[in-house]
Order: structure tokens, then C-alpha cells, then sequence
């Protein structure tokens, strides 16, 4: 048997007599709940992201990011950022809501933004289970100052798929 040692590349379809998966791969007929796969081998990991328009001054506003659909999921991250800066002392702050509970342990303050650079939250709630839905709640206070333009927010969740 013939052995290429270095990497290949077929610029069309490639087609074979037989066909033999590394032992580390899993069979399509193994993907049952009864099959024992390791989470880190089997979890959804979503990043959704939301923003409001880069030309606009930002506005309050509550919005609906994701709905967990799997049986359970767990937020692995959350954080915020501004398209265009404040100026002055004005302030734009992310809460990340759990249904109606915060799901940080304080809301993302973009007081000092430089911007297009994401400010971390830090996660309070990190488990969900289906029909949760997580939000995102834009706060505005306008003090000495203009407001930035187009916030954006990112959640990131691993969730365990579901079949249809």
C-alpha cells in the first residue's frame, strides 16, 4: 500500500472503493442519547450577536438575543462595545437578563469606551434549561456628554442539541 506524506488537495470530488474512519471518529448511528458522547464532543456553542445602527446615537432599549432551545445550555460569555465612543460622562450600560433577572454580577458600563473594544461581563447565572430566554437591556444616561453610536452586545452559550 502507497503512503502520500504531505498534505493533499483535490480540487473536485473524491471517490473510493472502501473507506475505513480513524478509530477516534463517531458513526452517525452513535449520535443517541443512549450513547454516552462526551459533552466537549457533542455541545452547540452559539455566538449571537445584536447591535443598533452605527450612524445613530444609541437609545434605551430591551432586546431578545437567544431562546434555549436544547435541554440545558450554559452562558460562557457576554460583553459589549461601542461603534462610535462617548464623549464627556455619558454613559451606555449591557445587562444581560435571564427572563427577567440579571444574569451578571453588574452591568457592562461603556462610560470610558474606546471604540470598537469589547468590555467583558462577568457572568452571574451561567445555567439555563429549554424555553429560557435571555435579553439584553440597553440602559442610556446622558450626563455632560454625547452618546456614542451603535452599541453592540455578544452572548456566547453552549447548548446541547436537540433533534427535530
Amino acid at each position: 500500500m502507497g503512503r502520500i506524506k504531505d498534505d493533499l488537495y483535490i480540487d473536485g470530488t473524491l471517490s473510493c472503493k472502501t473507506f475505513t474512519p480513524p478509530s477516534a471518529c463517531i458513526p452517525g448511528s452513535a449520535l443517541t442519547p443512549a450513547a454516552a458522547i462526551a459533552a466537549n464532543q457533542y455541545t452547540q456553542r452559539k455566538t449571537l450577536m445584536w447591535c443598533q445602527k452605527s450612524s445613530e446615537a444609541a437609545t434605551s432599549q430591551i432586546v431578545v438575543l437567544h431562546t434555549v432551545v436544547g435541554a440545558t445550555a450554559v452562558v460562557k460569555a457576554f460583553g459589549a462595545g461601542m461603534q462610535a465612543a462617548n464623549t464627556g460622562t455619558a454613559t451606555v450600560s449591557f445587562q444581560l437578563l435571564k427572563g427577567l433577572t440579571n444574569a451578571l454580577t453588574q452591568a457592562v458600563t461603556c462610560k470610558t469606551c474606546t471604540t470598537l473594544t469589547n468590555q467583558a461581563g462577568t457572568i452571574s447565572v451561567t445555567t439555563s434549561v429549554a424555553g429560557n430566554v435571555f435579553r439584553a437591556k440597553l440602559t442610556i444616561a446622558q450626563g455632560a456628554g454625547g452618546i456614542g453610536k451603535g452599541p453592540y452586545c455578544y452572548l456566547i452559550i453552549d447548548e446541547e442539541p436537540v433533534s427535530y
